[in-house]
C-alpha cells in the first residue's frame, strides 16, 4: 500500500524531495531511507520511506509484509521490490 504525506507530514518528518510514483508492475531497485514496523491487526508491516536508485530526487513511502524480506529491511540498504498493480509483491536484496 502506498502512503502519501501531506506538505506539512513531509516537512514534520524532514523529508522535502519530491513523490515519486510508484511502478504498476514489474522491479524497482530503491534505497531505504526510514524504516517503521507496524501491526495491523496483528500481522507486522514495514513502512519505508525510499528512492529510486536511479533518480535520489524522488521519493516515495510504501508498506512492505514482514514475510516478504527477512530479516527486516534495514536503513540505509538497497532492495529491489517487485510490483503488480501497484502493490509490492516482492523484496529481495540484490547481489
Amino acid at each position: 500500500m502506498l502512503t502519501r504525506y501531506s506538505l506539512r507530514e513531509r516537512a514534520a518528518i524532514g523529508y522535502s524531495r519530491r513523490l515519486m510514483p510508484l511502478p504498476l508492475f514489474g522491479p524497482l531497485d530503491v534505497l531505504v531511507h526510514a524504516v517503521r514496523p507496524f501491526a495491523i491487526h496483528g500481522d507486522m508491516y514495514y513502512e519505508l520511506q525510499v528512492t529510486p536508485v536511479n533518480d535520489p530526487g524522488d521519493a516515495s513511502a510504501l508498506r512492505l509484509a514482514n514475510h516478504l524480506l527477512s530479516p527486516p529491511p534495514r536503513a540505509g540498504e538497497r532492495l529491489t521490490l517487485t510490483f503488480l498493480m501497484g502493490q509490492v509483491t516482492g523484496a529481495r536484496r540484490p547481489g
